[in-house]
């Protein structure tokens, strides 16, 4: 009698209940559920930041060289938000740019510029070219630049990031 209580005792224990077996996968499902919208939310986040940091860095680029060639600088960012690029002298098809297109990070962040481009008499002749729909910010080498500023948008945050360019010193700033 006393071997057949130890081997029912042994085969009760020896696995787990469908209702432990439920509890323990919904659980599961809840944290990975949880580190996935934190994921995707990171990832948002670090595109639309770098995005940003980015630009920042080639702005700065931009208005260093410009001072330190004594020629002006000019950073086109394209019609769509999607891209930018620079260009020594002016934003003009005809001459090569600096440097390949910089495309934004993912295809949830763009960029939008606003320039209140100066007037006419207070621009360097002749006045700067800028591709029909581009928005045109010009460093010049006297360390002085087109006022400026850029949002840096998603579609997946509500959050936005400002990169402004002030005119007199040509800082650039986030």
């Amino acid at each position: 009698m006393v071997s057949t209580r130890a081997s029912r005792a042994t085969a009760a224990s020896a696995g787990f209940t469908l209702i432990e077996l439920v509890v323990v996968m919904s659980i599961l499902g809840t944290v990975l559920s949880m580190g996935t919208f934190g994921f995707t939310n990171w990832k948002n986040t670090a595109q639309q930041q770098g995005t940003g940091d980015e630009l920042v860095s080639a702005l700065r680029n931009a208005s260093t060289r410009a001072i330190s060639e004594g020629r002006t600088y000019c950073v086109a960012i394209a019609a769509d938000g999607r891209s930018y690029t620079s260009w020594r002298t002016a934003c003009d098809a005809a001459a090569p740019p600096v440097g390949p297109a910089q495309r934004v990070q993912g295809n949830d962040v763009t960029l939008a510029a606003t320039v209140p481009f100066p007037t006419t008499a207070s621009l360097p002749s002749p006045t700067p070219a800028c591709p029909a729909g581009n928005k045109c910010l010009y460093f010049y080498p006297r360390g002085t630049a087109v006022p400026a500023q850029i949002v840096v948008s998603s579609t997946a945050r509500a959050k936005t990031y400002t990169v402004r360019v002030e005119g007199l010193t040509a800082r650039v700033y986030q």
